[in-house]
């Protein structure tokens, strides 16, 4: 991970603001680099720099280096953070132990980066005595641009499916109608062919709340989607249907399931699947798997993508005509036998006992 600030700093303590005249606005940058520890914990190195215009004339600037700990939380296109630093000030000759902490959120603009404003708040510790000011505070307004990796995509791996046991009663089947009752019905209302049952292809890719990444089950999933529809070349067309569980409103649950589709088309068009062949749907918090869920794990039932087969090739189509087969020519006469030159008879074989 890594992050860049820059913004607009001002001194809040009486003794800067009065006796230095530190009474405007500075400009203030800080750089970061860390280490994740979790997908909430990053652990940065920062090193900070300030300057601060003085109404006597005279500048002042504070640089040191710090280290502290980071935790932000992903909200789909949303990453509120926090963060604190423990380090050094330089001002001049002196150095001061230094705190410096700040909020914000960060907005994506790619996989990879984010950007969003930053409220923070320095505190410099000066030592006790007559001859020294008091600690120096400052207020400052950044923007903030990160730039966190994105892992590369684990190859395909054997994938045990665990499932809940559920038990599904179902109605007996409806008895079906007479011969003579289906004749009267079609000559009474003629319908035309009903279409083929539009199919489920595969099994369904899971999110977590309110995220639209893709996981490594998802990922695996998805791999044996791409190598399916490779070896069907009869399918012409699938729909990559997108869902969100029931929490949050329907507007956030339509977006967020059309980015979870639109996240499953780019990955298999990226993984040679022709983007002709799908096309993307977000039906939010509709049709739910789990409609009175209670626990995550019901929940998680309902966020997901599924990919339904719109169109196919019929294998049961007949097949085109075959081309029409040219008559034969015509046979010509024999010319007839010379007068009073009789055949010879036919002989005839003597039956054979069988």
């Amino acid at each position: 991970m890594a992050r860049a600030s820059l913004g607009a700093v001002l001194m809040t303590s009486p003794d800067q603001t009065g006796r230095l005249g530190f009474d405007t606005f500075g400009l203030t940058s800080h750089f970061m680099f860390g280490y994740v520890f979790a997908p909430w914990l990053d652990i940065h190195l920062g090193f900070a720099a300030s300057a601060y215009p003085s109404a006597t004339g005279d500048a002042g600037a504070v640089i040191g280096p710090s280290m502290g700990p980071m935790v932000s939380v992903p909200l789909g296109g949303l990453r509120p953070f926090a963060y604190t630093d423990l380090g050094v000030a330089f001002t001049g000759p002196s150095s001061r132990p230094y705190f410096h902490g700040a909020v914000g959120v960060d907005f994506q603009i790619t996989r990879a980066f984010t950007f969003g404003p930053l409220l923070g708040y320095g505190h410099v510790f000066q030592k006790d005595g007559p001859r020294y000011s008091s600690d120096a505070r400052t207020v400052e307004f950044c923007g903030t641009l990160t730039f966190r990796p994105v892992s590369d995509e684990p190859a395909p791996r054997p994938v045990t499916y665990v499932y809940r046991d559920r038990v599904t009663v179902m109605p007996p089947p409806p008895t079906p109608p007479s011969g003579d009752l289906d004749k009267l019905l079609d000559a009474a209302l003629p319908m035309p062919k009903a279409p083929r049952a539009r199919v489920e292809l595969l099994a369904p890719v899971l999110f977590k709340f309110a995220s639209d990444e893709l996981e490594p089950l998802g990922i695996a999933m998805l791999h044996e989607v791409a190598r399916e529809l490779k070896k069907r070349q009869d399918i012409r067309l699938i729909e990559i249907q997108g869902y969100a569980d029931s929490r949050g409103n329907d507007e956030l649950n339509i977006e967020l399931s059309n980015r979870r589709a639109q996240r499953v088309f780019e990955w298999l068009v990226a993984h040679g699947v022709e983007p002709a062949r799908m096309r993307v749907a977000s039906h939010g918090e509709t049709e739910l798997v789990e409609e009175s869920a209670e626990t995550e794990e019901a929940h998680e039932q309902n966020r997901r993508v599924v990919f339904r087969v719109i169109e196919a090739v019929d294998p049961e189509a007949p097949a085109e005509p075959s081309a029409p087969v040219e008559p034969s020519a015509p046979v010509e006469p024999q010319e007839p036998s010379a007068p009073g030159e009789p055949s010879a008879p036919v002989e005839q074989n003597e039956p054979v006992a069988q």
